[in-house]
Formats: C-alpha cells, sequence, structure tokens
C-alpha cells in the first residue's frame, strides 16, 4: 500500500524540512534542525515535565506533589479552644476561603483565614483536599474559627452555601447526606453538640457580600453607602482582610513545589507550538496518494480533508472546519435548540452612583445580554472574553468604554455584577466565576457557568488572536478588536 500523508506526520518517508531522517513526531519536536524561522521551538527547559511532554506534551508531576495532593486536611490537627460556659457575650469573627489554580488538578491549592473584630488574625493556613474548591476552603475556615471560640460566636462568611447549611444543620442538629465533605461537617456538628445542646444560643452564621467598592479604601465609605450596598462599614473591613491574608496564604503555598504562573504558562507555549507544527505538516501534506490493493484495484478512502490552513494564515474568512480542527473543544457546531433561556430583565433599572459604570455603558450592556439566547447548563463555560468579542462583532459598542477585550469584557462583568444588586430577575443564567475558563479556552477576566450562543464571526475572531499566542493575562488583551 502507498504512503497516505495527511494530517498524522509520515512515518514511512523523510523529514519534510531536514530530508536526512524518518519523519516522526519526536524527530520534529525534538530533533530537526531545519524547522522553518517562525517554527522555532520555546527555548526553556522542558526536563521539569517528565520525560514525554516534548513529545505527547504529557505533564507529569513528582511523587512528592502528588502525595500532597491527595492528602485532606485533618480535623483531628485543629487546636480545640476550651470553652467557657459561663460568658454570655458574642464575639464575631469574619472568615474567608480562596482557591486557585482549578483548571490544573495537580496544581490546584487552597487557604482560609479567621479575623477578629479588632483585626487579629486568629487562624489561617493551606487548605488541602483532592476535590478541592473554594467551598471547601470557606468550609474549613468556618470550622477553624469554631474551633478556636471559647464563647458564643458569630461566623460573618461571604459564602452562601456555607452560611445557609450551617444554618440548617444548627437548627435540625443533622447534617445532610447530600452536602460535600461530610466527615468535616459531622465534626464540625460534633464539636457544637459538645458545648451545649441548643446550638442556636452559642453560634450563629451571617452572610456578608464579597468585595463591596473595591475600588474605594474603607475609610472613604460611610456607613449609609454600606447600608446601600446591604452590609455594614466592619463587614467591609474585615472581610478584605480575611481575603487578603487568605491570598497571601495561597501566594507562599504556589512555591511549594514549582511556580504555577510560570509552570502553566510553559505549557500552553508548548502546546501552542505544537498545534503550530502539526499544522504547518497538515498543510505542506497536500498530496494523497491513493491506497492501492495487491490486485490494482483502487480502494475508496472516505473522508480524506483536501484542503488545510497554517495557523499563520488563518483569517475569520475561512470556513468553520478550519478552526473546529485546531480547537475542537469550542462550540463551533451549537444545536440552536438548546439555547432556549433568554433574560426576562427590566430594561429601565440603573446601576448604582457608585459603581464605576456610566447610564450609557450599562443600556448598551443590557440591549446585548437581554438578546442573547443562552444554553443554561451549569457545566457550560462562557467567559467574558467571549462576550466581549460577541458584543463588538453584534454591533454593541460601549460609548464610554475603550474598544479592546480587556474593557469589553470589564464592563460586561460589572454589568453582570451590578444586575444582581437592582433586580431580582436573572440577566444570566449560571453563576459567575473568576479565574480561566479551562475547557479548550484558557481566557482571562472570569466566566458565567452556562453557554452562551455567539456567533461565528465573534468566535472565529477571537480564535485568531488565541492561536497567535496571546497570553492568558488579562492586561495583554488591550489592544483593539
Amino acid at each position: 500500500m502507498t504512503d497516505v500523508v495527511l494530517l498524522v506526520f509520515s512515518e514511512t518517508s523523510d523529514c519534510r524540512f531536514c530530508g536526512s531522517v524518518k519523519e516522526t513526531f519526536e524527530h520534529l519536536t525534538c530533533c530537526c534542525t531545519r524547522l522553518p524561522t517562525d517554527l522555532q521551538r520555546p527555548t526553556f527547559d522542558t526536563t521539569d515535565f517528565g520525560p514525554n511532554f516534548a513529545t505527547l506534551g504529557l505533564v507529569e508531576v513528582s511523587c512528592d506533589q502528588i502525595q500532597y495532593k491527595l492528602h485532606n486536611s485533618q480535623t483531628s490537627q485543629l487546636s480545640v479552644s476550651p470553652w467557657s460556659s459561663d460568658a454570655s457575650d458574642w464575639n464575631h469573627v469574619w472568615t474567608d476561603g480562596s482557591c486557585a489554580y482549578q483548571e490544573s488538578f495537580w496544581d490546584t491549592i487552597g487557604a482560609y483565614a479567621v479575623i477578629s473584630n479588632t483585626g487579629a488574625v486568629l487562624s489561617s493556613g493551606c487548605v488541602r483536599h483532592w476535590v478541592l474548591s473554594s467551598y471547601s476552603c470557606e468550609l474549613w475556615a468556618g470550622i477553624a474559627a469554631w474551633a478556636h471560640a471559647s464563647s458564643p460566636l458569630v461566623i460573618h462568611s461571604d459564602c452562601k452555601a456555607f452560611v445557609e447549611q450551617t444554618k440548617i444543620m444548627l437548627q435540625t442538629k443533622q447534617v445532610d447526606k447530600e452536602w460535600p465533605h461530610q466527615e468535616w461537617w459531622n465534626v464540625f456538628l460534633s464539636l457544637v453538640l459538645l458545648r451545649t445542646s441548643t446550638p442556636e444560643s452559642v453560634l450563629r452564621c451571617e452572610w456578608c457580600p464579597a468585595h463591596v467598592l473595591e475600588h474605594l479604601p474603607v475609610e472613604h465609605i460611610s456607613p449609609q453607602v454600606a447600608k446601600d450596598f446591604h452590609t455594614t462599614i466592619e463587614n467591609i473591613r474585615w472581610n478584605r482582610k480575611a481575603d487578603r491574608v487568605a491570598k497571601q496564604v495561597l501566594f507562599t503555598s504556589n512555591k511549594i513545589f514549582r511556580n504555577t504562573e510560570d509552570c502553566l504558562a510553559k505549557v500552553s507555549a508548548w502546546h501552542l507550538w505544537i498545534a503550530k507544527v502539526n499544522s504547518r505538516v497538515s498543510e505542506l501534506s497536500k498530496k494523497v496518494n491513493t491506497p492501492q490493493s495487491h490486485n490494482g484495484q483502487c480502494v475508496h478512502v472516505e473522508n480524506i480533508p483536501q484542503t488545510f490552513v497554517a495557523i499563520e494564515d488563518l483569517t475569520v474568512w475561512h470556513n468553520v472546519d478550519a478552526f473546529a480542527r485546531l480547537l475542537p473543544k469550542w462550540q463551533w457546531f451549537p444545536s440552536h435548540d438548546d439555547f432556549s433561556w433568554r433574560a426576562d430583565f427590566p430594561i429601565d433599572t440603573s446601576p448604582s452612583k457608585f459603581v464605576n459604570l456610566t447610564l450609557d455603558d450599562w443600556k448598551v450592556g443590557l440591549d446585548f445580554l437581554t438578546k442573547l439566547s443562552w444554553d443554561p447548563n451549569p457545566s457550560g463555560k462562557t467567559s467574558y472574553i467571549e462576550l466581549a468579542y460577541d458584543a463588538w462583532h453584534k454591533g454593541f459598542h460601549f460609548p464610554n468604554t475603550n474598544p479592546n477585550p480587556k474593557c469589553y469584557a470589564t464592563v460586561i462583568r460589572k454589568i453582570c455584577n451590578q444586575s444582581k444588586k437592582v433586580s431580582n430577575l436573572a440577566l444570566y443564567p449560571g453563576t459567575q466565576k473568576s479565574g480561566c475558563s479551562s475547557r479548550g479556552k484558557t481566557l482571562p477576566a472570569g466566566y458565567i457557568t452556562a453557554n452562551a450562543l455567539l456567533s461565528s464571526l465573534a468566535l472565529k475572531s477571537l480564535a485568531v488572536v488565541v492561536l497567535k499566542g496571546r497570553s492568558q493575562k488579562l492586561k495583554e488583551w488591550e489592544q483593539p478588536f
């Protein structure tokens, strides 16, 4: 049978670049010295990622890091303060949990902090669990706060799930079997019941909003302004400090095995380079020799792609198939029947006068988002960068915002935030998440847990930028659309 040179690398002919040895994937990624100048390998050392990284793009981790990741924080290691049954005054603490790099299982890290009403750090540290999440860290912070207490306590947390579940636990003296982290919850309940038979007489849990008026120092916020945002000066001050302390612990723990941001940036750069090599080889593999049977009769071969587009030649005018081959996890072929959710949001509302958002931009954003169709499946992810490109290409231009992806993504995120404060009706399905979406889309500025029906032109415009190496950092997206 004669050779078929297609999307795969040729295994039976000399390297098309250097012509000196048999062409294999390993030769192209490791050895070939005659690659085109625009396909030069990344210069960083790949040995830290394991022996299979250079040839397969598979990142391996050390045994030490595996042991660390699979170890859970133990409630038996919590320091429990003696309980004073005579104390009647309520103490107040503010808790916060923080989690980072959830898009990379082995690199996910978590931390917590407990702050007193004088600003003292009562407890802080790392949180470890093999299914670690922000919720895990918030729960651990609450348990640590109660373990540290020696008298009646009010826990102020910005995690609604933790607050509501704690209230149910105190009322029923039970832990729902559906709640995650059963062992942690059971220890929490046991410690409450050891101290009193009437839990609600010694422990309360109250929700406080997070990230309120972050652009203003606490000293510039009046009690009335805080009240307008359904919170207090004390909540804002100590929630901010709990957040800072938890993130500082995260920053420190990030250095335990490797610099995660540096690692992920290198992995992304290498994967992008492999995609470019694949694209170039595919583009050069235009001649397809037809396989022949032993008796000379032609054998029919189905579904062989006849044309390929190199990444550097890709434009928004190319067919969607050319993009789907390079970014297969993107929604290039959505089923329109799934996108049945539309916002029933009052467009006559106005944003808070304290938010850095003009009324004109607010109206354009509402017009765009209320006309958007969604698939509300919570496993979906639509980044604000995607929404920025979609708004721009559909003609929704913010008059008081610089025309670049960073500024558009930021203003759309602010509008989504404000919508929760000015109306009980939802402007979008799902919830807002910070960080990067990871289903093939490592994009900054956060995302919404649902799939929006985006225009193919917007997706192609975004894909062209991503494939040409735009960084995950939001500051790198200040160039005009």
